[in-house]
């Protein structure tokens, strides 16, 4: 990604996040009932996200396609994200460097249902310096103030402040189910949970794979 979206092309997990991250992993298989929680608002509040694509090489001046969480990205690709909540509410997208600390890229609200794309402006630039690019995804029906704040500052949270906020904040139960392209279906994640209050949060993070651009020739 370019230098002022994301702060470092290499991964650095911190411990909290990679364990959740390879916790929700380990869960794909079982939950397979979280699409259909989707479609349960009552019970079940999450957003559906699926990635969009746009590419420029010599010889197609611009490819755009919806490609699945784990495809192989190449430098000069741009991305959007597609996030439809099942619920009323604020949705934040951040950047996480080779530190751990979070920068946020853009901020939005949607109704129950309603798909947004983020960054709503400016596409996610892959730059010259490969690596995983990890992406964080956060949705809750209330704003959270400490995201709130920091988009007014401009400011970075550091990985000790997005650890609190997920101890306090992440609600419990969450599933996650993956949608394979089939039958013309479009790839997309489902994150679900079951929310205690309008304040609990949901969160879901993305390791982008990004390769350099392939030699023309």
């Amino acid at each position: 990604m370019n230098r002022r979206n994301f702060m470092g092309a290499l991964l650095a997990l911190p411990v909290f996040l990679q364990a959740q991250s390879q916790g929700k992993k380990d869960r794909d298989e079982n939950d397979s009932a979280a699409r259909d929680h989707f479609f349960r608002a009552e019970d079940w509040t999450g957003f559906r996200l699926s990635i969009l694509l746009r590419r420029e090489t010599a010889d197609k001046p611009c490819v755009l396609k919806e490609v699945a969480s784990d495809a192989v990205l190449r430098s000069g690709d741009r991305i959007q994200l597609r996030i439809q909540p099942n619920a009323a509410g604020s949705l934040y997208v951040l950047a996480e460097d080779q530190d751990g600390n979070h920068r946020l890229l853009d901020t939005g609200s949607a109704g129950a249902f309603q798909a947004v794309m983020m960054p709503e402006i400016d596409w996610l630039r892959f730059d010259n310096e490969p690596g995983i690019d990890p992406v964080v995804v956060l949705f809750s029906r209330q704003p959270i103030a400490k995201l709130e704040a920091l988009h007014k500052k401009d400011a970075v949270l550091s990985a000790r402040e997005m650890h609190r906020l997920i101890a306090a904040q992440a609600a419990d139960t969450q599933q996650r189910e993956t949608e394979e392209a089939h039958n013309g279906s479009i790839p997309a994640i489902f994150s679900v949970a079951q929310f205690d209050n309008d304040t609990d949060l949901i969160m879901e993070r993305i390791e982008f794979t990004h390769r350099p651009a392939r030699k023309k020739g």
